[in-house]
């Protein structure tokens, strides 16, 4: 189904974007994954990393995600220690868990058993503070 059309700039990052859609459509950007074929979009890729100079224009998909994993997104993005006050289901989120390590190393002791041990989520613990690996 089509959504929307945002006629966006090849300089713009996949952030504009997801602001140009939350401007027509109000589905906020925390809301958003934006996908170029299968790959995901992080909010700081550039659109001209996803199409050569010679094309003119780039179809994405937009996911919407789950409310209730949008809002502790939101959440945990703004504090991410909040992530201790999230339910069960939510510090086994991947993507939760990830914005709460990213905001606050210290989120780490809140995420699930299964997401303490992923090498990943560890190491961007550990990258600003080596106390995390304690």
């Amino acid at each position: 189904k089509h959504l929307c059309a945002v006629v966006a700039d090849r300089a713009w990052r996949a952030m504009d974007v997801k602001e140009g859609v939350q401007s027509l459509t109000g589905i906020t950007v925390v809301e958003q994954r934006l996908y170029a074929g299968s790959e995901e979009l992080s909010n700081r890729e550039r659109l001209c990393s996803l199409f050569p100079d010679t094309q003119d224009a780039v179809d994405l998909t937009l996911v919407r995600r789950p409310q209730e994993q949008a809002h502790w997104l939101g959440r945990v993005q703004e504090f991410g220690l909040q992530l201790r006050e999230a339910p069960e289901h939510i510090r086994a989120d991947r993507d939760v868990v990830l914005a709460a390590v990213r905001r606050n190393w210290k989120a780490l002791e809140f995420a699930s058993p299964e997401l303490r041990a992923d090498r990943e989520i560890v190491l961007l613990a550990v990258r600003p503070d080596m106390r995390a690996v304690q």
